[in-house]
């Protein structure tokens, strides 16, 4: 591993797309592959680390939450921060396409248009965390380690503590509780409203193209329902480049 970088990619995926694989391992960047299972055929490039060399599911009581599986991805995602040797680690969902400019950046926080959920800021409210009226939750995030560590001793102080206080009224975001945390005790941060699309799975293929150009960020978000009317829908909202998530 070349260790003169002071930055670091990885990718969280239970179901590796291999065409996002290969775009982020174009990048001159370290890259890592975070994933339940190493798959027969390894891609050159890529850094594969299981999820229980990082946490094991068993070693907190995610089954006490409305979301187990949701939850211990969140957990994994800051707890490979704390294993990675850089200072900062950039995290993407595993679904999720990102323009250039964001992977390089290494002081922006980024958020959509969309609505924060009330739940992920009565989550912040019980730890004395601030409540920014913006949605950072847009599929990545770029962790700086020592950030991350001060807010988990001062702020989390255990992943038990993290764990006790979710409810149904009551959502962990990674990325929401630390982009208020590095908000509120960082001068160098700027903020950056992108425009997103979700939904990209019922798209063609070369409208990846337009990534950079027209949108920012596009997901592919095959687990959601998807019928004759939504994939006119959803085409009908990228022709007209609206945001869409």
């Amino acid at each position: 591993m070349n260790t003169k970088f002071t930055k670091c990619l990885c990718v969280v995926s239970k179901n590796p797309n291999i065409e996002i694989i290969q775009y982020y391992k174009s990048f001159k960047l370290d890259f890592y592959l975070l994933t339940p299972i190493t798959p027969g055929q390894k891609i050159e490039g890529v850094n594969y680390i299981l999820d229980t060399e990082v946490l094991n599911y068993s070693q907190f009581n995610f089954e006490k939450t409305n979301r187990p599986g949701w939850y211990y991805q969140q957990f994994l995602k800051l707890a490979v921060v704390l294993k990675l040797p850089y200072d900062y680690v950039h995290i993407i969902d595993g679904d999720t396409y990102i323009e250039e400019n964001a992977i390089n950046s290494i002081n922006t926080i980024y958020y959509s248009r969309k609505k924060i959920n009330y739940c992920y800021c009565n989550f912040n409210l019980k730890f004395g965390l601030s409540i920014i009226q913006k949605n950072f939750i847009v599929n990545h995030m770029n962790f700086h380690k020592e950030t991350f560590i001060s807010m988990f001793e001062k702020v989390f102080i255990s992943w038990e503590n993290i764990l006790l206080n979710i409810d149904t009224d009551s959502w962990l975001s990674e990325y929401y509780s630390y982009a208020n945390y590095v908000l509120t005790y960082k001068d160098d941060i700027n903020l950056e409203k992108i425009k997103v699309f979700r939904r990209g799975d019922l798209l063609s293929k070369t409208c990846l193209t337009t990534l950079g150009k027209q949108y920012h960020l596009i997901a592919l978000e095959p687990q959601h329902h998807t019928n004759f009317f939504k994939r006119k829908l959803v085409r009908i909202l990228f022709f007209f480049k609206f945001n869409l998530g």
